[in-house]
């Protein structure tokens, strides 16, 4: 619904014993579904760079909280809205920190738990695309650097749902087109103490000329002196090389750069060509090419998963 009808619902939680008298197992806060929504209209949104995680249901008046009393433990949560429209509604945890939602629903009830990440997967991975909003990014022709690296991350995202693997918790600094700060794409990987962290950007000269300069390179850490970052980079540039048959412009030190300078796990970050050059940028406008280097940078997460890569 449109803002005047979010409001504040955090007062309206019971902190019941009835939830003791429950299987607290089932999770810390229990909603009542609303006569009619079958449990596949139920949707549980999370927007880790927000710290926030919507749940959404349908056929829901203005009057839920009144007629279906939510019961349950608000903690980790500092704040949480109620936004109804027509029959739709969602309810939004302000989160103090990053979550993982667990839902169970039974025939009347969804019960949602909220654990940190660490407790439910093995390995942490934040994948991030770069620039967003009103940061472009590198661009020529009709070609813009946030697009291009957005639709490659949802590509990404598809690709990995698909192969689920469920040891392996995947974080994403952003799925839409809004601008996130370098600070808090960094913060994010850092808070989960992820594994890996990806970053997928694109090139260009220093000038932004047009010129004949092609190629794909990956920046790594030199700082990180354990190897890890080379070797996750080294990774990355292997299978884009083999995916998109680009030319190679290697792994390059990135440490100038503040998401890569300030990393505390294996960083790779991945420019998948030069926006300057006029026959990649032509490439970086086919659905192929982006599904390609999405293909190549999932398959870079898996081997690197797969070797000694990670912390464990």
């Amino acid at each position: 619904g449109d803002d005047s009808n979010r409001m504040s619902v955090m007062n309206m939680v019971h902190d019941q014993s009835e939830l003791n008298k429950m299987n607290t197992s089932l999770g810390q806060l229990r909603f009542e579904i609303p006569t009619g929504t079958p449990a596949s209209d139920i949707k549980v949104v999370t927007s880790p760079i927000d710290r926030e995680i919507s749940l959404y249901l349908n056929n829901v008046e203005a009057s839920y909280f009144e007629d279906h009393p939510v019961v349950g433990s608000t903690e980790h949560i500092s704040d949480m809205y109620f936004d109804y429209g027509s029959g739709e509604a969602s309810i939004d945890f302000a989160m103090d920190g990053v979550y993982e939602p667990v839902t169970k629903v039974d025939d009347h009830y969804i019960y949602l738990s909220f654990l940190n990440p660490r407790e439910v997967y093995d390995y942490i991975v934040v994948i991030d695309a770069a620039c967003g909003g009103d940061d472009d990014g590198y661009s020529a022709g009709d070609v813009h650097e946030k697009d291009v690296t957005l639709d490659v991350v949802q590509r990404m995202k598809r690709i990995l749902d698909q192969q689920g693997r469920q040891n392996v918790g995947i974080y994403y600094t952003r799925l839409s087109d809004r601008k996130i700060y370098l600070k808090e794409r960094a913060e994010l990987a850092e808070e989960l103490g992820a594994d890996l962290f990806l970053s997928v950007r694109l090139n260009s000269t220093a000038t932004g000329r047009e010129s004949d300069i092609s190629g794909v390179s990956v920046l790594y850490q030199v700082a990180d002196t354990s190897g890890r970052s080379y070797k996750f980079a080294s990774i990355c540039l292997d299978h884009l090389l083999d995916g998109l048959g680009a030319s190679s412009r290697g792994v390059l030190p990135g440490d100038e750069d503040y998401i890569v300078r300030t990393a505390d796990m294996p960083i790779a970050v991945a420019g998948l060509g030069y926006v300057t050059n006029a026959a990649e940028r032509e490439r970086m406008g086919q659905e192929e090419y982006r599904e390609e280097a999405a293909s190549a940078l999932c398959a870079s997460i898996q081997e690197a998963l797969d070797s000694d890569l990670t912390k464990k």
